[in-house]
């Protein structure tokens, strides 16, 4: 869900550069790219500075907040389903 490589081609930054100026192996960011690995909060903050975003730009903030509360309304109404169920 991270959009390490979309703002990453936007700055024109190869994966090289970023991970030279993170000091991390080109091996690392390709991997916190495709998903494999998650980099930690420190980095995030680092990645998002060398590209000149936000940490919630880099995150996609607001999808991952609107996908939790899609989640959770789904929670809530299964649970008021069995709830239901149980009563009859």
């Amino acid at each position: 869900m991270l959009k390490i490589k979309e703002y990453r081609k936007k700055v024109g930054m190869t994966q090289q550069e970023l991970a030279s100026k993170l000091e991390m192996s080109q091996n690392a960011v390709s991997l916190y790219e495709r998903g494999v690995n998650d980099p930690s909060i420190l980095t995030l903050v680092q990645i998002a500075e060398q590209l000149g975003i936000t940490v919630d730009e880099l995150i996609d903030y607001q999808k991952i907040k609107n996908k939790l509360s899609e989640d959770l309304d789904k929670r809530v109404e299964k649970r008021i389903e069995e709830s239901r169920n149980k009563k009859k």
